[in-house]
């Protein structure tokens, strides 16, 4: 391209104005024509020569200016991630007539992050988001002339982090109390929340399965931050032992929205021991027996622990007799005598070493007037006869456990109101050595 200064002058028929205009047109031609790159100082002489030959001439000076270009940010794309996503992209700028333009950001999101990492004029923005993060966010980029900061290029970013639904948290508060005795009372409490914001359910495992025990329950309540759940148990007295007996419980928490979104406690253990029972003795309904007759029952105990059992009596009438047979039972034997008349209440209590129970019997003694005339008949016959059948039987109800005499007085011959080695030692002097009569029936 030819320098303005090399222009060849043209004549002109319309005089010396139209050639120096058509030479500056071809000057700004050129000059336009440079683009940025024509900025400088151009002098420019124009000659004007008429069909004499004569020549004007005359010199201008022409300034350009440089018209400064704005710098270009490089292009941006909209970004969309999941919550706990890390968000990063280059940002670039260039200035086509200056140096590197300054880079900048409208507030940033969260945490993030926009730095020239490299020093190298390129920056990184980067945001780790987190569950709280979710939602749309504008940020804009600018690139500023470093000579003429009124020239500006921006772009705007949308960053949309999606939610993430997250599993709800379980909480077993400690120091609870783990063990209980039957029939008391032990409370256990679970905790759940939800990040989300969600109502999460709690439900129970016992001992492996999902159901609950006998006298078990697990109420939820939501008190707008925390679900709680609470059980209560109350063992009865099948439900615990000496060893103890173990209650194995896991509690699961589930998403309200998502149930395969779940957490889980450890095994919980509560240990339910045994309330030791007393033994029960079983009823014995009232009594009435004739004096004379001989009286017998029995009485038996059970344990509802399977301890052993220990029988012992008291407030028992005269001469009789109880035995406590080592296995649960007991029996009682006794002959009331005539003077025994009326009622008599003996106590038998079975003892299992701590506990005891007590059963009162009630025994009415009666007499019936079973002696005729004179004492003596032991054996009772028909005859009312004094004969050695009736020392026989006296003898082997004293020394062989043979029956009782049928009428306790017949057998009382002294009249002391029991029958013993005398009433047998009366009966012999009195047959066999003309002893003393007996005595007369009352």
């Amino acid at each position: 391209m030819s320098k303005p200064s090399d222009l060849i002058p043209v004549p002109s028929p319309f005089g010396p104005t139209l050639p120096r205009i058509l030479a500056l047109l071809c000057v700004l031609l050129v000059l336009f024509a440079g683009g940025t790159r024509a900025a400088g100082e151009y002098p420019v002489t124009f000659d004007a020569t008429d069909d004499s030959l004569a020549v004007d001439s005359e010199e201008l000076q022409i300034t350009v200016h440089n018209d400064n270009q704005p710098p270009e940010l490089s292009p941006l794309s909209n970004v969309t991630v999941d919550e706990l996503t890390t968000v990063s992209f280059p940002v670039s700028a260039t200035d086509s007539d200056g140096p590197p333009p300054t880079l900048s950001s409208s507030t940033l999101p969260g945490s993030a992050t926009f730095d020239d990492l490299d020093d190298d004029g390129i920056y990184t923005f980067e945001w780790i988001t987190t569950y709280d993060d979710s939602g749309s966010y504008n940020v804009t980029f600018y690139a500023t002339d470093a000579n003429f900061p009124a020239d500006v290029d921006s772009a705007e970013v949308i960053i949309t982090v999606n939610d993430v639904n997250r599993t709800p948290w379980l909480l077993i508060p400690v120091n609870q109390l783990d063990s209980v005795m039957e029939l008391d009372t032990i409370q256990f409490e679970v905790l759940a929340w939800d990040d989300d914001g969600s109502i999460p359910d709690i439900t129970l495992e016992v001992n492996g399965t999902g159901g609950m025990l006998p006298n078990m329950t697990f109420e939820l309540t939501w008190d707008g931050t925390f679900q709680n759940g609470l059980l209560t148990f109350i063992p009865n007295l099948s439900q615990g032992d000496d060893k103890p007996t173990f209650v194995f419980m896991k509690f699961y928490v589930f998403d309200e929205f998502d149930v395969n979104l779940r957490d889980s406690s450890s095994t919980q253990t509560i240990f339910v021991y045994n309330r030791n029972q007393s033994p029960e003795i079983d009823p014995v309904s009232p009594q009435t027996v004739a004096a004379g007759q001989l009286f017998q029952f029995a009485i038996y105990a059970t344990d509802p622990d399977e301890d052993s059992t220990t029988f012992t009596a008291e407030n028992m009438p005269p001469a009789a007799t109880f035995v406590d047979n080592g296995d649960g039972t007991g029996g009682f034997e006794w002959i009331p005598n005539p003077s025994d008349t009326g009622l008599h209440t003996p106590w038998f209590l079975a003892s299992d070493g701590s506990l005891t129970d007590t059963l009162v019997v009630e025994i009415t003694v009666q007499y019936s007037g079973c002696c005729i005339g004179f004492r003596g008949n032991v054996d009772y016959d028909v005859g009312d006869a004094i004969d050695i059948s009736d020392l026989v039987y006296l003898v082997d109800f004293m020394f062989n456990a043979g029956p009782a005499p049928p009428c306790f007085v017949e057998a009382d011959m002294d009249a002391s109101g029991s029958i013993d080695i005398s009433d047998l030692v009366y009966l012999v002097d009195y047959m066999f050595n003309f002893g003393p009569a007996p005595s007369a029936c009352p």
